[in-house]
C-alpha cells in the first residue's frame, strides 16, 4: 500500500508532463489574449425594435392618440473578438423613432458604452444617455440617462479567418429622465446585428 501512495503521485506527473505540449498548444496563455485585445475588433450594425413597458404621454391638452413603438439601428464598435476573448468592450450610437401623434413626433439618438461577456451565447450591458429631438414641447420631457441589458446568440464564422457573423438578441432598456422622474421610461424588443470582425 505504501509503494502505491508513492506510485500514484509519479504517473499523475507523468501523465501531466506527456499532455504538456498539447495542453499548452490548445489553449494559448491569458497574458497574451489580454495584450492583443486591441488588435481584434468587430463592427457592427443593428436593426431593433422594442414596445414600451413605460411610457408616459405629455399633458399638453391635445386629444390626438401617441403611437408608441420603438423602431430603429445601431452602429457598434467593440474591441476582442467573442472566438478568443471572454469580455469585449466599445462604443454604439444608436438612432430612432419612438414616438408620433398627428402633430407632434420624437426622436431618440442614444450613444452609449458597450459591455459584452461571453462567447456565442453572450450578455451586452449599455450605459450612456438618450438626447431626445422632435416636437419642441415635446422632446424635452424624454432626454436622460440609458441603460440596456441584452441577451445574445452569436452565429459566428466557422473558421478563424471568418470576417461575418449574425447575432439576434432580445433587450430592454430604461431611460431615466433626472428633471422630470415621472416621464422615465422603458422598452423591451428584439434585435438583428450583422457584425464584421477584423484580426
Amino acid at each position: 500500500m505504501a509503494n502505491l501512495q508513492r506510485i500514484i503521485p509519479l504517473l499523475t506527473l507523468g501523465v501531466l508532463l506527456a499532455l504538456w505540449p498539447s495542453i499548452s498548444q490548445a489553449r494559448p496563455p491569458a497574458t497574451d489574449n489580454q495584450e492583443s485585445i486591441f488588435k481584434r475588433f468587430q463592427v457592427n450594425f443593428a436593426l431593433d425594435a422594442a414596445a414600451p413597458l413605460l411610457f408616459r404621454d405629455t399633458k399638453d391638452r391635445r386629444t390626438e392618440a401617441t403611437r408608441v413603438f420603438h423602431l430603429g439601428g445601431r452602429v457598434g464598435f467593440l474591441f476582442g473578438d467573442p472566438r478568443v476573448d471572454l469580455h469585449r468592450f466599445g462604443i454604439g450610437v444608436g438612432i430612432a423613432s419612438v414616438a408620433r401623434s398627428e402633430s407632434r413626433h420624437l426622436m431618440a439618438i442614444d450613444p452609449h458604452a458597450l459591455l459584452s461577456v461571453g462567447r456565442a451565447f453572450n450578455m451586452q450591458l449599455g450605459l450612456g444617455f438618450r438626447a431626445a429631438a422632435g416636437t419642441e414641447g415635446f422632446r424635452e420631457n424624454y432626454g436622460g440617462l440609458l441603460g440596456s441589458l441584452e441577451l445574445r446568440y452569436s452565429f459566428l464564422p466557422a473558421s478563424d479567418k471568418g470576417k461575418v457573423s449574425i447575432t439576434p438578441a432580445v433587450f430592454a432598456s430604461f431611460i431615466l429622465t433626472p428633471k422630470q422622474v415621472s416621464y422615465s421610461s422603458a422598452f423591451i424588443g428584439a434585435r438583428i446585428e450583422l457584425a464584421i470582425h477584423k484580426n
